[in-house]
């Protein structure tokens, strides 16, 4: 792979991004060189240079090109756009929907800070992972669709844990306990739920990963970490901070009666 790299880079004059693409004698060959064009010739000097260089690799080696794709500025700087839009209309909805189920804008902060906590840590991952992992970690649509769902499922643990909460402030001498008590309360009774529920997605997407073919082997690695942080954020995080930010105290705190006064 070291030497399609280098004969790559000499044909294109610029650096050359080559991984390995499934089986080991396929590789997957990414160049920004003549990325600001958009017309035939270019595409044919693209793919002239390309030959140029496989064919130095090896006299005796047979080549096939199987697949190329083409993605221009414009549709580039389009896809980006269009993802963080999506991204953030669906956070956006995420705390609307938390607000209007829970009544208390500390239960959405708490939401939208679990599930922005989420798509930033698997977002560092496949920064961090990329070229050191044996497979395309490329972020495109399959990676914000992965983003997408991994929000959704996380909502969904969160949403759980936010109920029990509410079930417990309501119940019968409620604030007579202390808040922080009340939540630990139901994490734990919503604990077991949560990670068997986790772990049997967890299990379906290992096994996809492993047999799902390279195509969709990023796309499954990403929802993978995902759910994983998913379930550590709905537990850990998210109903920490509706405690810290209802600074201990129950959200309905029982009014205090006037001692009567002495003469």
């Amino acid at each position: 792979m070291e030497a399609v790299r280098q004969n790559l880079d000499d044909a294109f004059q610029k650096t050359t991004e080559v991984k390995v693409f499934g089986a080991a004698n396929q590789v997957r060959v990414t160049t920004t060189y003549h990325v600001e064009e958009t017309s035939d010739e270019a595409d044919k000097e693209v793919l002239t240079k390309l030959n140029d260089g496989l064919s130095k690799v090896d006299a005796s080696n047979k080549y096939e090109i199987l697949s190329s794709q083409k993605v221009g500025p414009s549709i580039a700087t389009d896809m980006k756009a269009r993802s963080i839009y999506a991204t953030i209309f669906a956070l956006l909805i995420i705390a609307v929907y938390i607000l209007v189920r829970f009544r208390k804008w500390q239960y959405s902060a708490g939401a939208a800070i679990a599930t922005v906590h989420d798509a930033i840590i698997v977002l560092g991952l496949f920064s961090i992972l990329d070229g050191i992992v044996p497979f395309s970690l490329d972020i495109d649509q399959h990676f914000i669709a992965a983003i997408l769902t991994v929000l959704g499922y996380s909502v969904n643990d969160t949403v759980v844990v936010f109920d029990r909460i509410r079930e417990d402030v309501n119940k019968p001498n409620a604030l007579n306990k202390d808040f922080g008590e009340t939540i630990n309360h139901a994490i734990n009774t919503t604990l077991s739920r949560t990670v068997i529920t986790s772990l049997t997605i967890v299990f379906v997407l290992a096994v996809l990963f492993i047999f799902g073919g390279e195509v969709i082997r990023g796309f499954s690695f990403a929802i993978l970490i995902g759910i994983i942080v998913g379930t550590y954020s709905s537990i850990f995080l998210a109903a920490l901070a509706v405690y810290d930010l209802s600074k201990g105290k129950h959200f309905e705190e029982a009014p205090k009666k006037a001692e009567p006064v002495t003469p």
